[in-house]
């Protein structure tokens, strides 16, 4: 018997606005993802705070909370959440703020990467500000993470470098800048 990692089942992604309902799926996509993609980079203290329970009362909250500026996406395969993405008005995060909308977050399941599932993620996000006419989304994202070689691929210009505090150890961040205004499926960043 080979170890196959390809054996997920190929059933359709289905990309839908997430519901307080999902608040449980979603957190533990969130906590399992942030821990798989954060260890060694943020401290062991702020990841042992970030739990499928704490992530999915956190969820239930946002979820209760968000209006209509905000778009919380989940990914599913066969009813399952396997990835979600938080979308709203910028300046709520760490980081400057170089655009008027800010991709919160952009989560999947570990073992799910490379499968789409951030890419339509994104596709759906870009439509929804496009609708909407904004104009620009930004997103930071963590050095020491590969998560920069996904920002850049969508068409992300690297506009900044900082870094924040986490339980007093300076994190290194890059802050990536979308120009909507090119056309849709263009991968020209400004």
């Amino acid at each position: 018997m080979s170890d196959d990692t390809t054996s997920f089942p190929q059933a359709p992604l289905t990309v839908r606005l997430a519901r307080v309902g999902d608040a449980g799926g979603i957190g533990r996509v969130h906590a399992h993802s942030r821990h798989a993609t954060y260890r060694g980079i943020m401290s062991e203290a702020s990841l042992a705070r970030i739990t499928v329970a704490e992530r999915s009362d956190w969820w239930a909250r946002a979820l209760t909370s968000h209006d209509d500026r905000w778009l919380d996406l989940v990914a599913e395969v066969d009813g399952e959440i396997v990835g979600l993405s938080c979308t709203g008005p910028a300046g709520l995060g760490s980081g400057s703020t170089v655009a008027s909308y800010d991709l919160y977050c952009l989560y999947v399941e570990p073992g799910w990467e490379r499968r789409g599932l951030g890419r339509a993620l994104m596709e759906r996000t870009f439509a929804w500000l496009r609708e909407r006419g904004i104009v620009d989304l930004q997103v930071l994202c963590l050095r020491g993470t590969t998560a920069y070689l996904f920002y850049e691929a969508m068409g992300g210009r690297l506009v900044e470098e900082g870094e924040h505090d986490d339980d007093g150890t300076p994190l290194p961040h890059r802050i990536y800048l979308y120009d909507l205004r090119a056309a849709p499926g263009s991968r020209r960043a400004p």
